[in-house]
């Protein structure tokens, strides 16, 4: 039997060429994919442990976070404390017991007769005195002596008004009401609150 070779001279030569870049190219996409597919196994890892460190990190946060509200909310009772006790201290001072009281006697010390006081109130180191008089020279006298005093500061007239007093006409009498602000110096001031008198 006779063999015939139909194919071109230059595509037979060339088919083992062919045949061994195919297996070089073969082999080496095989190496370029075990390379690939090892280096995204390292990468996993170390995303695996990079989260584990940040969820770590994350619990670690939450627990300082924890400790610092305790912490703030120490200070925060701490604060009320001090707060307390300076207040406990200063009502408890004998110049702090004795203030109200030298006011009071002052007060009654400086009102001169035909003035009749009804109303006394104190509040964050500013007094308001009410009361009647028989004129305006009594009102004016009474705020002068309250001047004079050591625990009243700025003593100013703020209102006069006249006012008819008594049912009957042979009773009928005129008065002055007036309202007069003064500032309690700081060595006197205490909530004394409101009083009548």
């Amino acid at each position: 039997m006779i063999h015939i070779n139909l194919l071109p001279i230059q595509e037979v030569a060339t088919t083992p060429v062919l045949r061994k870049e195919l297996i070089i190219a073969g082999i080496i996409l095989c190496l370029a994919f075990s390379a690939i597919a090892r280096l995204h196994v390292v990468q996993a890892r170390q995303i695996g442990t990079a989260r584990a460190q940040v969820m770590d990190l994350e619990s670690e946060i939450r627990q300082i976070r924890k400790k610092t509200e305790e912490v703030q909310e120490l200070i925060r009772k701490q604060d009320l404390l001090v707060q307390r006790l300076q207040a406990i201290t200063s009502l408890t001072s004998p110049q702090r017991r004795a203030a109200s009281v030298r006011i009071l006697d002052d007060l009654s010390q400086s009102t001169p007769d035909l003035l009749w006081l009804t109303h006394f109130t104190e509040a964050k180191g500013t007094a308001q005195i009410q009361g009647e008089a028989v004129d305006n020279q009594t009102i004016a006298a009474f705020a002068r002596n309250l001047s004079l005093s050591p625990y009243f500061e700025r003593v100013e007239i703020r209102e006069t008004v006249q006012e008819q007093r008594g049912r009957l006409r042979e009773e009928a009498g005129q008065v002055k009401k007036f309202l007069i602000e003064a500032l309690i110096p700081a060595y006197g001031q205490e909530e004394m609150g409101e009083t009548e008198v």
